[in-house]
């Protein structure tokens, strides 16, 4: 190492060594070699420059999941039981931010049915559903809003449209007051007596169908699929070695959409 007392009109003092250790880290990483920071500076900052503003003033971090739970939306339930109650399985989490709140209001708003007849509680994780299952960046309310009251919506017009089919009326000249239908002849229906008659096959079908993971095999693909279980379960020994497993297919098989 050399040593500094060679060198001639050097001195160095303990006050000067602490001020190049306090500043060494931010001369080496801000201000180059060879500036002190530690020291008054007399340099004047040159003025900013005028530049674009930044792209968060445009797309944020809720942008971005609004964006991307848009896809997945038509996934989120919300049902109509015949109590009358109106579900949402909510993919948030609600710890008092007033997310179930929000979008409780909305239901209620739309269906016409009291805030008290509105159930919002946080839905079991689902895979199907991905990114819209993600509570943060206050997006939870932004993400629901062009959604939540369309689906609410079409709930209510589809109750409506079911007690007009039985009353041989039009559905524009039924009202609904705090979630019952009313007739202008004075006949009423709640909504929780009309659910299961506005339930469509098509509903039935697609309910299945998301049950089964989007594998439904039908008809002979069915049977084929059953019948090589059995042949499967006939080789761990749970069937007996003398089961006609084509047979037991066509047992055990029922076409539920065609009965």
């Amino acid at each position: 190492m050399n040593d500094p007392r060679g060198f001639p009109g050097f001195s160095i003092g303990r006050r000067r060594v602490l001020t190049y250790a306090v500043s060494a880290p931010v001369m080496t990483i801000a201000a180059g070699f060879g500036v002190n920071l530690a020291i008054p500076s007399t340099a004047v900052a040159a003025p900013t420059p005028l530049m674009p503003a930044d792209s968060v003033d445009y797309y944020d971090v809720g942008d971005s999941l609004v964006q991307f739970s848009a896809p997945t939306m038509p996934l989120v339930k919300l049902s109509v039981g015949t109590d009358g109650k109106v579900t949402l399985e909510m993919p948030r989490l609600e710890q008092g931010q007033g997310i179930a709140t929000a979008l409780g209001m909305m239901i209620a708003e739309e269906m016409d049915v009291p805030l008290s007849d509105v159930i919002v509680h946080s839905a079991d994780a689902q895979p199907e559903l991905r990114y819209n299952q993600l509570t943060g960046g206050s997006s939870s309310v932004r993400c629901f809003d062009p959604v939540l009251p369309v689906m609410a919506a079409a709930a209510r017009a589809r109750l409506v449209a079911y007690a007009a089919q039985q009353w041989g009326l039009a559905p524009s000249s039924l009202r609904v007051e705090a979630g019952v239908v009313i007739a202008p002849d004075g006949r009423s229906a709640t909504y929780g007596s009309l659910t299961v008659g506005a339930a469509t096959l098509a509903d039935l079908e697609a309910m299945a169908r998301y049950h089964t993971h989007h594998h439904h095999p039908v008809g002979e693909v069915l049977k084929r699929e059953l019948k090589g279980y059995a042949d499967d379960l006939k080789t761990v020994s749970v069937f007996k070695p003398s089961t006609d497993t084509t047979k037991f297919a066509e047992r055990i098989y029922v076409d539920v959409f065609g009965v």
